[in-house]
């Protein structure tokens, strides 16, 4: 393994999250404080963002990325942290658009995962972990499951 590359451009506070793109780009999320955050994007092999996406984008955390090149991103208000519950949303981004195409409301959502029909899996673990699945952008819920999901800290999606 060898070192490749350092980005620090574009970065300012806390890097919470990363995904690679189809076209090899680098998502990166960076909470920055209480109060916003963005995601930003760069080339394959860049160290300079190429744009940054803040619209949507309260305190990111999580990221996936479809093989469309759809990007769902985890946002926490502090607010709801702070006070103990965590009702969030993740926005979607539809490919190269900075603008979310829907946002998805959710509660304690702490991991996300993209499987090979590029359909978005949720990991939701408030009061009793349970993983929302969701049709390609999000766009509808296809099904929840609860069996054998207590007390879950992650997802991974192995290939066919």
């Amino acid at each position: 393994m060898r070192f490749v590359r350092r980005i620090h451009d574009g970065l300012q506070n806390l890097v919470s999250g990363l995904a690679i793109g189809p076209s090899e780009e680098l998502f990166v999320a960076d909470e920055v404080g209480k109060k916003g955050g963005y995601v930003a994007i760069y080339r394959p092999g860049g160290s300079m963002p190429v744009r940054k996406i803040t619209d949507g984008i309260e305190t990111p955390e999580r990221l996936a990325v479809d093989s469309k090149g759809w990007l769902y991103v985890d946002n926490c208000p502090h607010t709801a942290c702070d006070v103990g519950g965590r009702s969030g949303w993740i926005s979607v981004y539809a490919p190269g658009s900075t603008q979310p195409a829907r946002r998805v409301r959710l509660e304690y959502p702490v991991a996300l995962a993209i499987d090979p029909s590029d359909n978005l899996y949720v990991l939701n673990s408030y009061r009793r972990s349970t993983v929302l699945v969701y049709s390609p952008g999000a766009a509808k819920l296809l099904r929840k499951i609860t069996n054998s999901v207590n007390h879950s800290a992650g997802l991974l999606i192995g290939s066919p």
